[in-house]
């Protein structure tokens, strides 16, 4: 009877330190390699790979690895592709008078990016095509060029309708850009450089309609830079699109006596 008596006593003894041990922090070992730690407050439960931590905190001097961002150390490197569309004009012109709407800049292309000394600092290169389309007010007139192939405005037929006055640019880009992440998510960065544009293809384009009689006309060989430089940056904010502009301070023509202009662009990128 007395042993009966003492048995029971253990069994209460150890149903009441398991009911006391279940109130704190449990710590369940799934296998070797993996610790689940759960927590007696709100919040979600975390899984770890050789450490055990709370509150995203090492224990032991062991680093905590986190498994929904891939850690970006210093010499990685990595491609992505990249997409921009925007608004172009022409600054500084000598003659005509260009619209932001509806000129357009459509870029795409893939980016790799080296990071150096870890996560927040990428140097950049890439390769791209860039479709540029400026349309200009018809009342200044069209594009032609005249015996010397130097281009210039010429005016419409007195009596033409439903004027329009483009100039097209395709080109092979090169980014070389610079970028400065201001958190580990890269979700806030800066990026500053510049974009070499290989300008392989260009026509002015006039559209009228003349008495009954409608009229498309290309004129090609325009006399086009064929390599220019734009300054670049691009600016992003969590929850909000990228933002990028880019300036060309080179002349749109290549001869002198062509019309200076130069190319500016405002837009979102992805």
């Amino acid at each position: 009877m007395k042993a009966k008596t003492i048995l029971a006593a253990l069994l209460i003894a150890a149903s009441s330190w398991s009911m006391a041990a279940e109130t704190a922090d449990t710590i369940v070992v799934d296998n070797v390699e993996k610790v689940t730690v759960v927590t007696r407050d709100k919040a979600p439960k975390i899984i770890l790979n050789d450490s055990v931590a709370k509150d995203k905190k090492s224990w032991c001097g062991i680093q905590v690895k986190r498994s929904k961002n891939k850690r970006l150390d210093a010499g990685d490197v990595k491609s992505v592709p990249y997409i921009q569309i925007g608004l172009n004009t022409m600054l500084d012109a000598d003659m005509g008078s260009f619209n932001l709407w509806p000129s357009f800049d459509v870029a795409l292309g893939v980016r790799t990016n080296w990071y150096p000394y870890g996560a927040k600092n990428a140097w950049s290169i890439g390769v791209g095509i860039d479709w540029r389309n400026y349309r200009m007010s018809a009342n200044d007139g069209f594009w032609m060029k005249d015996a010397d192939g130097i281009m210039g405005l010429s005016a419409f037929p007195i009596n033409a309708a439903d004027k329009k006055v483009a100039l097209h640019v395709t080109s092979v880009q090169v980014p070389l850009l610079y970028t400065h992440y201001f958190d580990s998510e890269q979700k806030c960065y800066v990026t500053l450089g510049g974009l070499v544009n290989f300008n392989f293809w260009a026509h002015a384009n006039r559209q009228f309609e003349l008495g009954e009689e409608t009229y498309d006309i290309n004129t090609k060989s325009i006399g086009q830079r064929p390599v220019t430089i734009d300054a670049f940056m691009q600016v992003h904010a969590p929850y909000l699109p990228a933002i990028y502009c880019k300036y060309s301070p080179m002349d749109f023509f290549k001869k002198s006596g062509a019309p200076k202009m130069h190319q500016f662009t405002i837009g979102i990128a992805f």
